[in-house]
């Protein structure tokens, strides 16, 4: 049974700035499944700064053998923050 992992318990990514994390959690939907995120929820952001639900990329990395990709831009994932993602002001 594939098990999920935090590369970095501190919900901080060590290499990027918080205007870069703005701008990987700025998309409405995850890539992975296409449904929408919701206000409060929680995703994982990977070292190239594309985000998804914790359940779809757990998911993706336990089907693939070997190291760990993106399933967008097919880097390498090197690192792995869970970061909230903050509710818009209009709520």
């Amino acid at each position: 049974r594939c098990q999920a992992s935090e590369e970095d318990g501190t919900g901080q990514h060590p290499e990027m700035p918080p205007s870069e994390v703005w701008r990987a959690v700025h998309h409405p939907q995850c890539a992975i499944c296409l449904q929408a995120y919701k206000p409060r929820e929680a995703l994982k952001l990977l070292s190239c700064t594309h985000a998804y639900h914790s359940k779809c990329i757990d998911l993706w990395h336990c089907a693939q053998p070997g190291s760990k990709t993106c399933p967008l831009c097919l880097r390498s994932v090197t690192a792995v923050a869970l970061i909230p993602l903050h509710a818009h002001n209009s709520e």
